[in-house]
């Protein structure tokens, strides 16, 4: 937690200079003061901190890369694959944190459930169900707190988008991500995905491309 003296009146701290009658307000927390009656100094204790998980039999685990060598060419996807073991098997994720080792690097992450096992290392492909995506940008990815994710299958894998522009040779990196499971959830949540792939990208000396793409929905 952060705990500090205030001061009345002291302009180097973030407060109100009380006249008759204040109040400071500090998030969800306020303070009212009657000055008439009071000539003082305040000390405040805030405690800023949050549990990362408030279930019960809440669990925490990490699954990272390992130290892996980022290739010097510019762009290169990867796959690690974990066993999820049995006593996790159809409970729920209710939050993700994202291990960033090298941000200049770490293009996008994507999470994905199987029950079946996927070719690892370089230029591999997704397979099965995805549940979640980390880009650049995104900080912790918390659930309501009645919904989670499921994790009801036998792997789970993470793909790795690395983005060496400058073809740096000798870059390590082991990244990765720390999933809280908890029982199941009253709720449970999947991911959508919308877009359109745009295969060569905008035609050199374009000012503008339209590309049309169809959504449709299965049965």
């Amino acid at each position: 937690g952060d705990h500090r003296d205030l001061h009345l009146c002291d302009r180097r701290q973030r407060q109100m200079c009380i006249r008759d009658r204040g109040m400071m307000d500090f998030g969800t927390d306020s303070i009212e003061i009657d000055a008439s009656q009071f000539n003082g100094d305040v000390e405040l204790h805030a405690d800023y901190s949050t549990a990362p998980c408030t279930d019960a039999n809440c669990k925490s685990f990490e699954l990272r890369f390992g130290d892996v060598p980022v290739p010097t060419a510019k762009t290169t996807y990867s796959c690690w694959q974990w066993p999820i073991p049995e006593n996790l098997r159809n409970e729920h994720i209710v939050r993700i944190d994202p291990i960033v080792d090298n941000v200049k690097n770490a293009h996008h992450f994507v999470v994905f459930i199987s029950d079946q096992q996927i070719p690892l290392g370089p230029n591999c492909a997704m397979k099965g169900e995805v549940v979640y995506a980390w880009a650049v940008g995104v900080e912790d990815f918390r659930l309501p707190k009645q919904t989670g994710l499921p994790l009801n299958g036998q792997y789970i894998s993470i793909q790795a988008h690395y983005d060496n522009s400058e073809q740096v040779p000798g870059i390590i990196d082991s990244s990765g991500l720390k999933f809280y499971v908890a029982p199941k959830r009253q709720e449970t949540a999947s991911m959508l995905w919308l877009g359109q792939w745009m295969g060569a990208g905008m035609p050199e000396g374009e000012e503008s491309v339209i590309i049309h793409g169809v959504l449709s929905f299965g049965a």
